[in-house]
């Protein structure tokens, strides 16, 4: 509710440019739920629990690209959805599909220069539903491929590009792969760009199911350090990760 009600005052905020506080809105929202899913996966020792539903993947990955379309348009990149479904309807956690999706492609977007293009796929491959992110990038170094998924871990052209970044979204995307009981894997070239492939598996199950990625630790506590030279922000990030 907060966030709703500060958004409202962002494009005066902005001087009316609805670019910026666009771009002002999705940092924030991105920021805030970076943080809600690193305390949630402290808090559950390590992995969050499962909470499976019925989803219908094609829709939820569409609406999810069109989210990034104005910021595509603003860097004069060719942002496309692509699919042979008409529907694919699985047993998912959506907050951990929607965290997978969001993170390969804002990274795909920030890591791609002006002029480049993003393409997102998804298809039903014999039992598994394949979600590909692929971008005309900087690429990743073939000596780090296996690194950028570590928490934490920034490599040295990342930090030099983008030095305010965490080095915690690619380690929550294979730890919420995997608890889907799915794989990861990615193909990448310097200056050619990187194909992020997801598989998972296709399941129909008629009931909603809740099940456990790990037993959380009874006498785990999550405890989280905000740090900001702006009081106003300190106190917003305390009120939202606080509820």
């Amino acid at each position: 509710r907060l966030l709703a009600s500060w958004s409202r005052l962002l494009p005066a905020v902005t001087g009316g440019n609805l670019h910026q506080a666009q771009t002002i809105y999705r940092t924030t929202v991105r920021m805030i739920n970076t943080i809600r899913q690193s305390l949630q996966n402290s808090a559950d020792g390590g992995s969050r629990l499962v909470h499976n539903s019925r989803i219908e993947l094609v829709e939820l990955v569409r609406s999810l690209v069109q989210r990034y379309e104005s910021q595509a348009v603003s860097r004069r990149q060719s942002l496309t959805f692509q699919t042979s479904c008409e529907s694919l309807v699985i047993q998912a956690d959506v907050f951990m599909l929607e965290s997978i999706v969001q993170n390969l492609l804002s990274n795909a977007l920030q890591y791609t220069p002006e002029g480049g293009s993003v393409q997102v796929r998804l298809n039903d491959v014999e039992s598994a539903v394949e979600l590909s992110v692929q971008d005309t990038g900087i690429g990743i170094p073939k000596e780090e491929q296996e690194l950028i998924f570590r928490r934490y871990y920034r490599s040295p052209q990342s930090l030099s590009l983008y030095p305010d970044g965490t080095g915690i979204g690619l380690s929550m995307v294979k730890e919420y792969v995997e608890s889907l009981q799915g794989s990861i894997e990615l193909a990448s070239s310097m200056g050619q760009g990187t194909e992020f492939k997801v598989m998972l598996p296709l399941n129909e199950a008629e009931s909603d199911a809740e099940t456990v990625a790990k037993e959380p630790q009874a006498d785990s506590l999550a405890k989280i350090l905000i740090v900001d030279d702006d009081m106003d922000t300190s106190q917003y990030l305390f009120k939202s990760v606080s509820h």
